[in-house]
């Protein structure tokens, strides 16, 4: 909601005695509105000018309701409005209440109708929580109705289309019925002057500019919360007026954000945030947090990968980034403090194994080593325990009743994919179309220098004395480790592994798994004439003989 209010016209008799009524009630429609006026301005203009298809994406509660109404009273003189808040069924009906001779139908061709009969005056459908529509197996092909007939109408009809992320799919989707149609707005938090306005206006009381900023930063300015924090507030002044033991707003609005924070932000809509902006709008936003000053536009391929604007505009859309001529930075205080406390750097890669994170924390690996070895582990003990995806069909015993090489590496491939901190986990490209080198190539998420290569084999297939020396060979200066993926099913035994597969690349150091922990089998050290010594992780995945 982008108001607090509901007495627009309410003053107090006395600057510090509050009304026992309290405006910032979440069960009023408000009548007082705060800020998005550059906006609504740009949309009057543009419906009252040639008509267009507006597409409004926000979060719940960052004010797209609000905005439509409000623009809805601006054109209410010029502009015949249809509201709808529901589903397919629902826009049918509120068409034929408006206007009865609309013949559901005939939509298209009823509707163009209806439309050029207005006399004066154009019109505009609103689509509140299109979601509801998209659920409906019927709802695109609604929404490509509309789509013709704000083309036959000659911009006398408008559309405002008000929805979350789902609404990109309008718009880029090649089948899209809006493509090429419309252009999305994205609704952010309120700025410091909107929420001072918003804290102050609907009460004239005084609230110092201290506890704003307090306010704004926590907040973001995200008006559905701002509203809850002053609803309490208020409730609280209202109560210690009638008790005689009014100490002033101010007071009771630092309370009620400890109070909102404990009881509705960190439990509920926090959590609520963070599942809705996924896998690529969290590690966005920690890439934010960690930056530590506004991102450049001129960066954001460069640190948040390839096509980074949908993520922005989740994080945009949901109140806790902003982005501006100085770049983008994180907003929300409380929420930044919930993420780091509830989501810390380490947790992205999986459930946790506490004997083989004590093992990496010991060997100081850094968080992109972490997750790949930790990964790693998870998909080792996966494929032991259920190794059908690697064995050929016909139960022959041995090794030669595995698959090739080729199958197990995209086994791993198909388990590293599904954690978020690797940006890139495919076949390096010199080894995509063979079968003699079967190593993959991964990058860590936010940082192009860091990378890592890992060797694949299935024991004593081929000459596999040089599979070390070979993963250390697809090193480059800047790999940190590397790792080697060995499957066996002959029964043999760490010691048999080693000894056919260190030929020419001897240890500098050699460190057995720690107590509880299969997979890696094995972490050794080499010297490099070229750079710096590099860690092998050795995963030694020996499955059962036969079926």
């Amino acid at each position: 909601m982008d108001f607090v209010g509901g007495f627009g016209t309410t003053r107090l008799p006395h600057p510090e005695r509050p009304m026992v009524d309290n405006p910032y009630r979440g069960d009023r429609l408000s009548t007082v509105f705060v800020g998005r006026e550059a906006l609504l301005s740009e949309l009057e203009q543009t419906i009252l000018k040639r008509g267009a298809i507006c597409p409004i994406m926000g979060a719940r509660g960052i004010g797209k309701s609000a905005v439509s109404r409000r623009l809805e009273d601006r054109l209410a003189e010029r502009v015949v409005v249809v509201r709808v808040e529901g589903g397919v069924d629902d826009v049918q009906r509120s068409l034929e209440r408006r206007w009865p001779a609309f013949r559901a139908g005939d939509f298209v061709d009823s509707l163009v109708e209806v439309t050029r009969s207005i006399e004066g005056k154009g019109a505009l459908l609103v689509l509140d929580e299109v979601e509801r529509i998209l659920a409906d197996p019927r709802g695109i092909a609604l929404l490509d109705n509309l789509r013709k007939v704000f083309d036959d109408t000659d911009g006398r009809l408008s559309i405002v289309v008000l929805g979350g992320t789902e609404l990109r799919s309008l718009l880029k989707d090649s089948a899209s019925p809006f493509l090429g149609k419309a252009r999305l707005r994205v609704l952010t938090g309120l700025s410091r002057d909107e929420t001072a306005q918003l804290v102050r206006q609907p009460l004239g009381a005084s609230v110092s500019d201290e506890v704003v900023d307090s306010l704004w930063a926590e907040t973001a300015g995200h008006p559905r919360v701002l509203q809850h924090v002053m609803e309490q507030a208020v409730d609280r002044w209202c109560a210690a007026c009638h008790e005689g033991t009014d100490g002033g707003l101010e007071a009771y609005v630092r309370d009620a954000l400890v109070e909102v924070r404990r009881l509705w932000l960190e439990p509920e809509l926090y959590r609520q945030w963070w599942q809705n902006l996924r896998e690529g709008g969290q590690r966005t936003y920690r890439l934010l947090l960690r930056a530590g000053e506004p991102l450049p536009r001129s960066e954001w391929v460069q640190r948040l990968g390839d096509d980074p604007v949908p993520w922005v505009e989740v994080l945009e859309s949901t109140g806790i980034a902003v982005g501006g001529a100085a770049g983008l930075l994180p907003r929300g205080s409380g929420f930044a403090a919930w993420v780091r406390e509830n989501h810390p750097e380490g947790s992205a890669a999986g459930p946790s194994d506490p004997a083989l994170d004590g093992w990496l924390e010991a060997q100081s690996c850094g968080a992109f080593e972490r997750t790949t070895v930790a990964s790693l582990a998870r998909w080792a003990r996966r494929s032991v325990e259920f190794p059908g995806l690697l064995l050929k069909p016909g139960g022959e015993r041995g090794n030669g009743g595995l698959l090739s090489e080729h199958a197990l590496r995209l086994s791993a491939l198909m388990a590293l994919t599904q954690h978020d901190a690797l940006a890139v986990v495919e076949p390096e490209a010199l080894s995509a179309g063979s079968e003699t080198r079967s190593d993959l190539k991964l990058r860590a998420k936010d940082d192009t220098e860091t990378r890592a290569c890992l060797e694949f084999k299935i024991y004593q297939r081929n000459d596999y004395k040089t599979v070390v020396q070979q993963a250390i060979g697809y090193a480059i200066p800047s790999d940190a480790f590397t790792a080697v993926i060995v499957v066996d099913r002959t029964g043999k035994t760490l010691e048999d592994y080693e000894a056919h597969c260190f030929d020419s690349a001897a240890p500098r150091a050699r460190v057995p798994s720690a107590a509880g922990v299969e997979h890696p089998a094995l972490l050794t050290e080499h010297a490099r004439s070229n750079a710096g010594s590099i860690r092998v992780w050795h995963f030694l995945l020996r499955l059962p003989t036969g079926r």
